[in-house]
């Protein structure tokens, strides 16, 4: 009885060392509780449905099914489901089946053949028993391996959406200032003819007439120059969504009525829980300590228990009369000497924790500054789309105004170049803000990583 409790003491003594909870490094760091700026308002979640256009949900509907990046991550996360399956096999025995059946014959010399047949079969088990906690810790990493890897596809995922959000208003954009330019190419070609008339009858010089030549030129090269970059960006549409160029239609031409969503005055720091960089991050932190865990372990003397049960007989591909063997057996493995090999691996491990801390840290403080300047980028945009309106609207009134004094006499044909110029210009700057203060949205979005968090 002494030796039996001296023996259970000694075990608990062992498994009370065993813990390696001093050596876990903990996360410090906290998100703070609240993140305001008053400044700005965020959409909800399928942010993209609220800009209110069917082609643009119809498009990330399809991007998500074929988008060969999408699918990649999604095999990923399988890959790393199956080996989590393979870590948890490991709480459990493993079992062997082996047989076998043979015949010989053998003689001595000047000696009759003398022939001699067996057949044996036998169950092998063995399992390791997981006193110190190390198959549990690598089950833990695998857990965390698996969760970072569905982080990763949302990363995945957030990005091709954004991509393709922004690249498809790009191509509206675009669009739009190729009506823009071709527009004023129709104008400029109108104005071409009459001048050439006036010049014919005397009533101009040649040099405005000259004017007007490198004036249309230059609003032809522009328009050639933007309709490359719509093609360029039909295709990147095209890959994005997991088709050919040719295969891609698109109908919307414009920039014109997209609805613009609102945001969310205050933004909890629980949004940015929800970044899929964060959450990874976490699952790092978790991952390094059961890491350091396993390391822990595996100084301590591992046990397996073995089993075998098995017959055999002297016939062939046959169990008569067999002689039954059964065993059991309990194995110790025990690291006497390693120069200090364990311990040093346990203290890297505990060094890429500590790193994954700061990691952590890092992350957040970059989601924080990503936020922020997302939020006052979008709030800067909001206030040059008022600006831009404004300023078109006094062009408007300066080209009107140089066209009746040029016919008056009262400026020359430069000056009149020169307010079109401006003219044109204000109108293709109205496209690029509000491109602009849809990028942002898009921006925001991405750094807020799906979590629209629309207060009523």
């Amino acid at each position: 009885m002494k030796k039996q409790i001296l023996f259970l003491t000694t075990l608990a003594l062992l498994l009370s060392a065993c813990s390696s909870n001093h050596l876990h490094v903990n996360n410090t760091y906290e998100i703070p509780k609240t993140y305001v700026n008053s400044n700005s308002e965020i959409p909800k979640q399928e942010w993209w449905k609220h800009f209110d256009r069917q082609e643009l949900n119809t498009l990330v509907e399809e991007s998500l099914e074929n988008n060969s990046d999408m699918r990649m991550a999604l095999q990923k996360i399988e890959q790393a489901q199956l080996q989590l399956s393979i870590a948890n096999a490991s709480f459990f025995p493993t079992l062997d089946l082996s047989g076998n059946s043979s015949s010989n014959k053998k003689r001595a010399t000047n000696e009759a053949y003398t022939t001699s047949q067996s057949t044996s079969a036998s169950v092998n088990m063995k399992y390791e028993l997981d006193f110190w906690g190390k198959i549990k810790a690598s089950n833990t990493m695998a857990q965390a391996s698996l969760n970072m890897t569905k982080y990763d596809l949302d990363t995945a995922r957030l990005t091709l959406i954004s991509t393709l959000v922004e690249t498809y208003f790009q191509y509206l954009a675009t669009k739009e200032k190729i009506d823009l330019t071709l527009f004023t190419v129709q104008n400029e070609e109108k104005e071409l003819k009459i001048m050439q008339k006036k010049y014919e009858f005397g009533a101009i010089n040649a040099l405005d007439l000259s004017k007007q030549k490198s004036s249309l030129l230059s609003y032809q090269s522009s328009l050639a120059t933007l309709q490359l970059q719509q093609q360029t960006l039909h295709t990147s549409l095209a890959v994005l969504v997991g088709k050919t160029s040719q295969e891609l239609k698109l109908q919307t031409h414009s920039l014109e009525n997209i609805t613009i969503p609102k945001v969310s005055e205050h933004l909890s720091s629980t949004v940015l829980l929800n970044r899929p960089d964060i959450a990874s991050a976490q699952e790092q932190i978790k991952s390094s300590n059961a890491s350091i865990h396993q390391a822990y372990a595996s100084m301590f003397p591992s046990f397996s228990l073995t089993g075998q049960a098995g017959q055999a007989s002297t016939s062939l591909l046959g169990l008569t009369n067999p002689t039954t063997t059964l065993g059991l057996g309990l194995g110790l493995n025990l690291n006497l000497f390693d120069q200090g090999a364990l311990k040093n691996q346990v203290k890297i491990e505990q060094s890429k924790a500590y790193e994954s801390v700061e990691n952590y840290k890092k992350v957040v403080l970059n989601a924080l500054k990503e936020v922020e300047d997302s939020l006052n980028n979008v709030q800067s945009n909001k206030i040059q789309n008022e600006f831009k309106e404004e300023i078109l609207e006094q062009e408007n009134k300066i080209v009107l105004l140089s066209q009746r004094q040029y016919e008056y006499g009262s400026i020359d044909f430069s000056s009149l170049l020169d307010a079109k110029k401006l003219h044109t210009q204000a109108k293709e700057a109205i496209v690029n803000q509000k491109l602009a203060y849809l990028s942002s949205l898009v921006t925001l979005q991405k750094a807020l990583s799906g979590s629209w968090a629309e207060k009523e």
